[in-house]
């Protein structure tokens, strides 16, 4: 993803890319260019090398709010570190391709990560769904990445 001017990007979850043509320029994952791009509650992982420049970039590093990926942004106080167990089965994701297998890990760093639901919809996120159809909203804060796990609801039982 190459974003540029006020272009914003939001609830992205990018992984297993390789650099293109503009390598020098563009990060495999996700480049923040010129003007005021925006990145936020997104995953950025095994892109090119799985290092930073690769998962995204080297420019603009203080654009990013609620984000993760398997090394450190420093310019971001909101940054998440994660490795492949911080989805539902990264391996079968791997293997078949199918998007529920990128579900946040329940109490891992990606469920519950984001921003909350205020700052989410101030920054032009949609309040519809996510990627898989589930309600986009569903706690305090957003899941990072484009899959919402379900927030388990409070059973009380009173005799």
């Amino acid at each position: 993803i190459y974003l540029e001017e006020t272009a914003t990007a939001v609830n992205c979850t990018v992984i297993g890319n390789t650099p293109g043509a503009y390598d020098d320029k563009v990060a495999a994952g996700v480049y923040a260019g010129s003007g005021s791009a925006t990145i936020a509650n997104s995953v950025f992982y095994g892109n090119g090398d799985n290092s930073g420049a690769a998962n995204f970039g080297t420019a603009n590093l203080d654009r990013f709010q609620y984000c993760a990926s398997s090394v450190t942004n420093e310019s971001c106080a909101t940054w998440r570190v994660m490795d492949a167990t911080a989805f539902k089965d990264y391996a079968k994701y791997l293997e078949g391709g199918e998007l529920k297998y990128l579900s946040p890990v329940a109490g891992g760093v990606l469920q519950n990560g984001g921003c909350t639901a205020a700052d989410y919809l101030s920054m032009g996120g949609s309040a519809e769904k996510d990627l898989l159809g589930r309600v986009r909203i569903s706690g305090k804060y957003l899941d990072i990445g484009c899959i919402e796990k379900p927030n388990a609801g409070l059973l009380l039982m009173v005799r």
